[in-house]
């Protein structure tokens, strides 16, 4: 059971919003308008980010295919792109394949640039294999000139359903796929011009362990676990499709690849949409303000508090989503320690609305980039604030913001909708529990997941 005092069932829910409305009104607060539905009005916001982080390399020498093998009636390099290219005289007959020659890819990141034309798809295989020359079987990015279809999961000749646009998926084993949640809206997608018909976009494919996520300009479209021990990939190739049948014409350049050497472990979910049975909401007074709503976790905000997880960890990457109904604070606690008050010994990704990304110790011990290091004067070589290496990238109040929070070994960062908004190092390593912060008003939680991290 939740460690509360009582139960506070999800059914319960609209009827305690409802009767904290008269509070919430007199003090000012437009908490519960927002806060009956979590349907989207903004799918998760996200703008491209300028420049790539370290460690990307490209994999195209722009002038030929030197390191990638095709059917050369289909496949050709010239002017930094590569073309797949069908016609109503030259067909291919099933989907054919270029394949990367560089190696077999396991934990990784790839961006690449892609337009296409034609009333037919194309896609970007990975962690897949060959079983004859030039045919590929397994995981698939769809490149497609549909909005809200393009960068879809698609397992190429599997059985398996695939991941639709805006799904978050566990594949369990024995063929049991469970939608866990939903990252994204498609109509909300579409209709903010995300993608670019006829043009050039970028897909950028994120795979760690058994977790994978997929993004097309900067907006992730899905993401899923594999726990599927008979399916589920953790290395394979890398490939490019021309699918068979109408004429198609896809161009590729831009190929930049990030090996990630860490040692990932299996996903978990943390919040499984329904229940809070294994959390712990601090203080006991404060259950009532916690609830479970369409697939989230939602917070009043008041009494001050937190909602923490039982179990203590110390590395490991944590995405998760949340939103604003009004101008607020809240933060994601790390490493929480005992005992519980408020507030812990603990780090602090900020989540403050127009601050996420900054950190806060909270008698922790850290280094950072002193000009943006702050304490209660202003700045501070030794304060406890970190303000983020860029301007809010948050999109508008009410959106959906994706978080994402590296904590390994002794440095953390923090990434805001794809974008690496805050680091620190020399962060004093101890294991400890993670906390949703609730500190004055509505907030919201969805698509929690921890990727453990091995030494």
């Amino acid at each position: 059971m939740r460690w509360c005092p009582f139960t506070f069932h999800t059914v319960n829910i609209y009827y305690g919003l409802l009767m904290n409305i008269a509070r919430l009104l007199l003090c000012h607060s437009f908490a519960v308008v927002v806060a009956v539905t979590l349907a989207d009005s903004h799918s998760v916001w996200a703008e491209p980010a300028s420049g790539d982080a370290e460690g990307f390399a490209s994999i195209f020498n722009g002038r030929d295919l030197a390191g990638w093998d095709g059917d050369p009636r289909f496949w050709s390099a010239a002017d930094g792109v590569i073309r797949g290219q069908t016609t109503g005289t030259n067909r291919a007959d099933h989907n054919t394949f270029l394949v990367w020659r560089g190696g077999q890819l396991k934990d990784f990141e790839l961006k690449i640039q892609f337009r296409i034309e034609g009333d037919n798809n194309s896609g970007i295989q990975y962690r897949s294999r060959e079983f004859e020359k030039w045919r590929i079987a397994g995981y698939q990015a769809e490149i497609i000139n549909k909005p809200d279809v393009v960068g879809f999961l698609w397992n190429e000749q599997g059985k398996r359903k695939g991941v639709q646009v805006g799904q978050f998926v566990v594949y369990h084993p024995e063929n049991d796929r469970e939608v866990v949640g939903q990252i994204a809206d498609r109509k909300a997608l579409r209709e903010s011009g995300h993608y670019r018909p006829g043009e050039w976009n970028q897909c950028h494919i994120i795979a760690r362990g058994n977790h994978v996520i997929h993004r097309i300009n900067g907006r992730q479209t899905v993401e899923f676990i594999d726990e599927d021990p008979e399916k589920a990939a953790r290395e394979g190739l890398l490939a490019l499709q021309v699918h068979g049948g109408k004429p198609l014409l896809v161009e590729f350049k831009d190929i930049r690849l990030k090996r990630l050497t860490n040692s990932f472990g299996d996903a978990r979910v943390l919040f499984d949409g329904h229940s809070l049975d294994k959390w712990k909401v601090v203080p006991d007074e404060a259950c009532e303000s916690w609830s479970t709503v369409d697939g989230a976790i939602v917070t009043l905000g008041k009494p001050r508090g937190y909602l923490r997880t039982m179990e203590p960890v110390t590395d490991y990457v944590l995405r998760l989503q949340l939103k604003h109904f009004e101008p607020t604070n809240t933060g994601v606690l790390l490493r929480v320690q005992q005992p519980d008050r408020v507030w812990p010994k603990c780090m602090e990704a900020q989540g403050w609305n127009g601050t996420v990304g900054d950190i806060f110790g909270i008698g922790w011990k850290f280094d950072a980039d002193i000009d943006r290091r702050y304490g209660d004067g202003g700045l501070d070589p030794t304060g406890r604030h970190v303000k983020t290496m860029h301007e809010s990238n948050e999109g508008p109040l009410g959106s959906w913001i994706e978080y994402e929070i590296v904590n390994h070994g002794s440095d953390l960062e923090l990434f805001v909708n794809g974008l690496l908004q805050n680091k620190a190092w020399n962060v004093e390593e101890r294991p400890g529990t993670i906390a949703l912060q609730a500190e004055g008003g509505n907030v919201a939680f969805r698509n929690l997941v921890l990727i453990p991290i091995g030494k």
